[in-house]
């Protein structure tokens, strides 16, 4: 069961708020004093400050209204948001022998995966999506080798392997972007994932065997020792899954406009 905690008690990296004892398992990601830009034109960055960690095997669910900002955390942490990475957050490369850089761009986004819910913009195939990405050289490396891990992801999740050359268009009509996505995503090893609504506790068609589905998910999620941070509009699921929640409602009402 999830710890449910606001956004300024997720901050041991402050001194009044450090932790009496060493977090068990090594630190991902260090968000510090980060603010959200909003919609408008020009972006802003009026958002009250966020500050959390992210441990190795954290699960962490971060839930609020819709308009709170969720996925604006989510494509902020990524690097998605604009063309510079975020300020105050700071990346731990859990691999030994890896000490902290100054990041580009393509390292971050290949280190901090974010999966999408929503698959419709999508073109091409899974398979063409990954050729391409393999091809950029700040993806050389485990990707090369990891094409076997989709299939075998797909497999265990009780989907077919043959979905890979399936175009996204109907992948997205069918309901399996979300999760073909999500093996993609995990297969280039990252150090983080940022899951923005991609697991649906119903799967949209009629395939028996597929009711599965969402529980071997998370049953895979939870095995992992890539930490997630993970919206969705389940609450009894980031119960299930989340060893804490990041909570964006204890936030003025004037902040909460303007976000997605």
């Amino acid at each position: 069961m999830a710890t449910s905690v606001r956004q300024s008690d997720l901050a041991p990296w402050k001194e009044n708020h450090r932790c009496h004892s060493p977090h068990p398992n090594p630190l991902i990601l260090d968000v510090q004093d980060l603010q959200l830009p909003t919609r408008h034109d020009p972006p802003s960055t009026i958002s009250p400050s966020i500050s959390f960690q992210v441990h190795s095997k954290d699960i962490i669910g971060v839930q609020g209204p819709p308009g709170v900002g969720k996925t604006t955390l989510l494509r902020t942490l990524a690097g998605l948001e604009s063309t510079e990475l975020p300020r105050g957050v700071r990346l731990q490369p859990p691999r030994q022998g890896l000490a902290s850089v100054d990041w580009t761009t393509p390292q971050w986004r290949r280190q901090v995966s974010y999966v999408s819910g929503d698959t419709s913009g999508l073109e091409g195939t899974p398979r063409d999506f990954w050729d391409a990405t393999s091809a950029c050289q700040s993806q050389q490396g485990p990707l090369t080798k990891g094409w076997l891990d989709v299939t075998t992801l797909l497999t265990n999740w009780k989907l077919s392997p043959e979905l890979v050359d399936q175009p996204w268009s109907v992948l997205t009509e069918s309901g399996h972007g979300p999760y073909v996505a999500l093996a993609l995503a995990i297969a280039w090893k990252p150090s983080i994932l940022l899951l923005d609504n991609v697991i649906s506790t119903v799967m949209p068609n009629n395939n028996h065997e597929e009711e599965e589905t969402p529980k071997w998910v998370e049953l895979t999620l939870k095995s992992l020792d890539i930490p997630i941070v993970l919206v969705s509009k389940d609450a009894t699921q980031l119960d299930r899954m989340c060893n804490q929640l990041l909570d964006l409602c204890h936030v003025d009402p004037f902040y909460l406009q303007g976000f997605e």
